[in-house]
């Protein structure tokens, strides 16, 4: 369903409901609502300076960069510091 994202956000502008929205591109309502709510929650993250994490399996050939080291203490340290109080 992400492959559809342009097009979802595009139809989504055009205040089409979520039905039309699946007849159009054949997904199901469920489907269609688990999507918005990610890329919600994903926008919320990214607008709130939250790195957004990966979810995937990391690659054997995979190079961890300082950026990306960084990105993770930012992930990391504000969890932690809920935790402690």
């Amino acid at each position: 369903i992400s492959y559809f994202e342009n097009e979802i956000l595009e139809l989504r502008k055009q205040r089409l409901s979520k039905r039309k929205i699946n007849e159009k591109l054949g997904f199901t309502i469920k489907h269609l609502t688990n999507f918005i709510i990610r890329y919600n929650r994903k926008q919320h993250k990214i607008n709130a300076g939250i790195p957004v994490k990966s979810k995937d399996r990391v690659a054997k050939n995979y190079i961890v960069t300082q950026e990306m080291k960084i990105n993770d203490l930012k992930y990391i340290i504000p969890r932690k510091g809920s935790m402690i109080r």
